[in-house]
């Protein structure tokens, strides 16, 4: 014969817990659904792009585009000649050109601040996400915000003394 169990009612308490502790795991929830994505365009030939993907996929979704006409891209986009690097990545609104931490895209997705076009990481410097040097070295560069109306700021720096 089966024993029958007679629940005891919740406290208030425990009701409050409950709540709350399913508030939480639902925003993670979403905000583990919530990721960005980044359409980054590379040339296929170009080892590095896949060095800075690997590290840009433990922060958002990236969808790899492999292009023989990279200068098409950045000229369609509209990415100054002196920012270049080696590849190309559109999220949201922006445009993310060359060896950007993750880091600094997930600020500029919090931040979205007004008239800013995208960030660029001009060339390939050492020390750079995807650019890493076997001794640790990271040679001094910065981040840039390129804006609308054609200005650059300095949205972060890194390497050097």
């Amino acid at each position: 014969m089966s024993k029958i169990t007679t629940l005891k009612p919740i406290s208030r308490r425990q009701a409050l817990f409950g709540t709350a502790a399913l508030t939480i795991l639902g925003t993670a929830a979403r905000s583990a659904e919530a990721r960005y994505q980044i359409t980054l365009y590379r040339d296929p030939n170009c080892a590095c792009c896949m060095d800075w993907v690997a590290i840009a996929r433990k922060t958002f979704e990236v969808e790899v585009v492999p292009t023989a006409s990279i200068n098409d891209v950045k000229k369609k986009l509209e990415i100054p000649s002196d920012l270049m690097s080696c590849h190309t990545g559109v999220v949201d609104k922006y445009v993310i050109e060359g060896h950007v931490p993750p880091e600094d895209i997930a600020r500029l997705l919090r931040e979205k601040p007004f008239g800013v076009r995208g960030l660029a990481v001009p060339g390939m410097p050492i020390g750079s996400p995807g650019m890493e040097a076997p001794d640790g070295r990271v040679d001094p560069y910065a981040v840039l915000a390129f804006r609308t109306d054609g200005e650059l700021r300095v949205w972060a720096r890194y390497g050097g003394a």
